[in-house]
């Protein structure tokens, strides 16, 4: 069998088993997104599954929606499994940065909205990492030391 057609396969019964370890997620998410070395093509058999989970937003579901109650169906996931589940506005920019540039939908609840959701989150980022590649650490230090210096 072809390797490409091989590795297809796998990839499509891996989704699905993921999606079946997390569907008591599912109903509180509007994505599900894999990233990280798998997707990057470097994971090996001691690799996790890094998960990035998008919770819907709280105005959609009213007080329904809860952020523990969403942790807690997360924690009872992935404990004691190779799954390193995130959720994507508890985390750093850093980090959401490396999943918008990499990543591999796994669920939409809704695949349009979910592309500009993460259309709209992809151009925040390019905004900031074009601000932070403006200013470098030398010049920031530079610029501290001048303001010293002129206090003195």
């Amino acid at each position: 069998m072809n390797e490409n057609i091989k590795k297809r396969l796998m990839d499509k019964k891996m989704k699905e088993q993921l999606l079946d370890v997390l569907k008591e997620v599912i109903p509180y998410v509007k994505g599900i997104l894999i990233y990280g070395s798998f997707i990057k093509g470097y994971a090996d058999v001691n690799s996790d599954i890094d998960i990035c989970v998008i919770q819907k937003d709280e105005e959609e579901e009213g007080e329904d929606l809860n952020l523990r109650e969403l942790y807690k169906k997360i924690l009872r996931v992935s404990a004691n499994k190779r799954y390193d589940i995130v959720i994507f506005n508890e985390i750093p920019w850093y980090l959401r940065g490396e999943i918008l540039e990499n990543n591999e939908v796994l669920y939409a609840e809704n695949a349009d909205e979910l592309d500009f959701w993460l259309y709209k989150q992809s151009k925040i980022w390019n905004g900031m990492k074009r601000r932070q590649s403006l200013v470098s650490a030398d010049d920031l230090i530079e610029r501290l030391q001048e303001t010293r210096l002129m206090r003195e």
